[in-house]
């Protein structure tokens, strides 16, 4: 069987989520690099200096994401991605100060779904 054939068989599961995986990680690149607010995000999370290290981050997502649709070291890549998205939460978790994780009970829902359209129906029949 040629490398190709190997490495990119679709009848195995573990080949498409790490294709699926990889191709996740090329946009939230994208967004890193082109975002407005990530120099800001990395110094409201502490991290000194802050350009430096989002040049970093997406050097470390750039080679996992090259890891992952190659395949070639995808398990050391994996877990070096592992490690750097668990850096990654810990410092979204500290920004948002846990309200990323919950949403205190206090809050009302997002304004999605069945409330928006009831809330849409009220004020239509308020305007007749």
């Amino acid at each position: 069987m040629s490398w190709l054939a190997q490495n990119f068989d679709f009848t195995r599961g573990d080949t498409i989520v790490r294709l699926i995986a990889g191709i996740f990680l090329v946009p939230h690149i994208y967004s890193k690099l082109v975002g407005s607010g990530t120099v800001g995000f990395f110094k409201a999370a502490g991290f000194k200096p802050p350009a430096f290290w989002m040049y970093v981050a997406c050097a470390i997502e750039a080679s996992v994401a090259m890891s992952f649709l190659s395949n070639m070291y995808a398990r050391y890549f994996g877990v070096l991605g592992a490690v750097h998205l668990l850096i990654a939460g810990a410092a979204v978790y500290r920004v948002s100060k846990g309200k990323w994780l919950r949403r205190p009970r206090s809050c009302p829902p997002p304004d999605c779904g069945r409330g928006r359209i009831l809330r849409q129906q009220r004020q239509m029949a308020v305007e007749f």
